[in-house]
């Protein structure tokens, strides 16, 4: 059996067209992501970049989970993202 693939999370501030281009070459290595889109003040951009974002991980299968209105974590399909149920599990 081999070792197992080592994945980072990878924290990238979105302020230009590049770092959409290392989000894609790094998930396509097998990353996590955590996007920032504080740069962008304009809620029109931030849509722009949210729907590029999407487009880009439909086409390559990636995962991908919005956190509030500035961040965005982009996931390998081989990693799911869960939204855990806020009520905790109850207690014997």
């Amino acid at each position: 059996m081999g070792m197992p693939e080592l994945t980072a999370i990878v924290a990238i501030r979105v302020s230009t067209q590049r770092d959409l281009l290392r989000i894609v070459r790094e998930v396509r290595k097998g990353n996590v992501i955590v996007a920032s889109l504080s740069a962008f003040r304009s809620l029109k951009i931030r849509r722009d970049i949210v729907r590029r974002i999407l487009e880009a991980g439909k086409r390559l299968r990636f995962n991908i989970l919005g956190v509030g209105s500035e961040f965005m974590i982009i996931a390998p399909e081989r990693i799911k993202i869960e939204v855990g149920d806020s009520d905790p599990e109850p207690r014997s």
